[in-house]
Parts: C-alpha cells; sequence; structure tokens
C-alpha cells in the first residue's frame, strides 16, 4: 500500500497487529499454515497510525500507542469478531499534546506498562530529547499527570524476587 509499518505488537492469541503511518491491521497468523502468505489480514483503521513503534504497550486486551492526534487504544469488541480504534483517550490533556516535538518523539518515544500505568516518554518543546512523560491510570482511566523525567527506554527487573520498573535516559 506504499504506507511504511512502523510497528508490530502480539495481541489475543496468535494475533499480530501491525501499525503504520496511516493506517492499521490485524494479521490471524496460523502456525500451521506452510507460508505466511496463507495469514488472514484484516483491516482495523485506514485513517489511523501509530507514530512510533516504541510508543506501543499492551495493557490487558489492549495495546495503546501514540497517534498523530494522541494517544489511542486498539481494542477488542465483546465477542473478539471485530476490532475497533478508540478516539484519542488523550483529549483530556490536548494541551501537552500540542507541545510534542513530533520529529524528535517519533524515532525516540518509548513506553511501558506498568502497575496499572501506561507510561510514554516523549519530547516536549524545542526539546530534542526525551523530556516528559505522561502517565494514564488504565483503572481510572484518567490521565494523573506529566513527570519531568528524562527517559529514553523502560525494562523491568526481577532481582531478589522484587518486581521493579527500571529507566534509563540518555545522560
Amino acid at each position: 500500500s506504499g504506507d511504511p509499518i512502523t510497528g508490530l505488537s502480539p495481541w489475543l492469541g496468535r494475533d499480530l497487529v501491525v501499525f503504520k503511518e496511516r493506517s492499521i491491521y490485524n494479521v490471524i497468523t496460523d502456525p500451521t499454515a506452510s507460508t505466511a502468505a496463507s495469514w488472514v489480514v484484516e483491516n482495523i483503521d485506514t485513517r489511523i497510525g501509530c507514530v512510533s513503534h516504541r510508543s506501543i504497550a499492551q495493557v490487558g486486551q489492549d495495546i495503546f500507542f501514540l497517534a498523530p492526534d494522541g494517544i489511542r487504544t486498539v481494542r477488542s469488541i465483546l465477542e473478539g469478531a471485530a476490532t475497533a480504534i478508540s478516539e484519542p483517550i488523550s483529549v483530556g490533556i490536548q494541551d501537552v499534546i500540542n507541545t510534542i516535538n513530533w520529529t524528535a518523539t517519533k524515532d525516540k518515544a518509548c513506553a511501558t506498562f506498568w502497575r496499572n500505568h501506561y507510561i510514554l516518554a516523549v519530547a516536549t518543546g524545542s526539546s530534542t530529547t526525551l523530556n516528559t512523560c505522561i502517565i494514564y491510570n488504565t483503572i481510572t482511566r484518567s490521565f494523573v499527570g506529566t513527570w519531568d523525567w528524562d527517559a529514553s527506554m523502560f525494562t523491568v527487573s526481577a532481582f531478589g524476587g522484587d518486581m521493579r520498573l527500571n529507566w534509563g535516559s540518555e545522560t
């Protein structure tokens, strides 16, 4: 289609969500198929895409990601037979979304899901590094604010049996 792939995410069962710049697809993979050519490809949306593969985070049965107009989710409809793209969940913090430096964020954004929070690091204003973390509480379904935090990567560790969120920065 000429629309470049910007990210991939495993989804329900054997599904694979393919994010492109201006569209999103669900690929139903079949491990018994002799080639991937027989896999079923379903269109999820032809208008909205994902800005950065590093903004994608699976949250239960949802996948959160940064779209050109804010933070959105892919979610399964009750029967699981169809899919839909949410309206931007970030409408309430549009003032923050409007400050994103999209050029820097496209290649550097990073996100994680930790203790019921989707955490997205973006560059804001004239910054070329990730200087703002946007935090969304998935239980209350609300944004809890932003942190001036220069995280450029997240990972979870379990040293000594304690699960911990770790972050790294360019500095």
